[in-house]
């Protein structure tokens, strides 16, 4: 990330300013009796910074004399330092110094941010990064935020999940959001695929047997189709669809007190990224 505005250090330059003769540092922190007394005698908290929108309202510029730009994102970051009125999110400076020591530190964060090669992923949960082993979803790997169901062919717009409804002769429409969380481009090619199986919900739904269609009387699972997967930017995601016929819940009735109650389990199958 490269930061092209003017900006300033604002852990110094919105702390205090001079509203007298006295003269002084921005970087330098005082103890609290310092504090209290420079208080007293003329130093203002937060001087650069509107007291209500803590929008930037100072007029300074930088060591070649460019005039600061700054943004409500620059002057708004969760440090300690901050008002509390404007600690909701990292500033921009934050994010730059936060990406640049990543950047400069592979070793400690390539299982995260992976900068080499292709990185594709469906999200197990709304806290999983990617990571192998996903040590991020406390187990709930069932909620995925990247399958949904629809009981019409809606879900690109409406990305909500949707109970199905079993109906012999009418599908119901699944999609999956295929996320690429690496710095490259995803050239598909005609081999990358994305597979959907389903399954009847159960406390041992082992891979593969219980997915692959080999278990019968009655099918406790199968394949529901594969397609091709799409290009997706570096960074980015796309959203695949696939019909499903859902079985029909009075053929579980027997063996189970949820006869309704399916799992699908997408898997994303690519040898620019590989299932280790």
């Amino acid at each position: 990330m490269l930061d092209t505005n003017a900006v300033p250090d604002l852990r110094y330059e919105q702390q205090y300013e001079k509203i007298d003769s006295l003269i002084i540092n921005h970087g330098y922190t005082f103890s609290q009796a310092e504090l209290e007394v420079n208080t007293i005698i003329g130093y203002q908290f937060n001087a650069y910074l509107d007291p209500v929108t803590m929008a930037y309202i100072g007029d300074g510029e930088d060591c070649n004399g460019t005039p600061y730009t700054i943004t409500p994102a620059d002057a708004t970051n969760l440090m300690a330092y901050a008002d509390w009125k404007k600690m909701d999110h990292f500033s921009i400076g934050q994010a730059i110094r936060m990406r640049e020591y990543i950047e400069d530190k592979p070793s400690k964060f390539n299982p995260i941010t992976n900068t080499e090669g292709v990185d594709l992923m469906i999200a197990n949960s709304l806290n999983d990064i990617g990571a192998e082993p996903d040590i991020h979803s406390n187990m709930i790997l069932w909620r995925s935020p990247d399958i949904w169901v629809r009981n019409q062919a809606d879900g690109f717009t409406i990305q909500e999940n949707q109970n199905p409804e079993y109906d012999p002769n009418n599908p119901v429409y699944v999609y999956v959001k295929i996320r690429n969380k690496s710095c490259q481009d995803f050239v598909a090619t005609p081999i990358d695929t994305l597979k959907l199986h389903w399954a009847k919900a159960s406390t041992s739904s082992g891979w593969p047997t219980l997915w692959d269609g080999s278990t019968s009387n009655p099918t406790l699972g199968a394949p529901i189709n594969a397609v091709n997967l799409p290009n997706i930017a570096a960074g980015e995601s796309e959203i695949v669809e696939f019909e499903w016929y859902p079985p029909n819940p009075a053929d579980f009735e027997s063996i189970s007190n949820d006869p309704w109650h399916f799992c699908l389990l997408a898997r994303i199958l690519s040898p620019q990224d590989p299932i280790l």
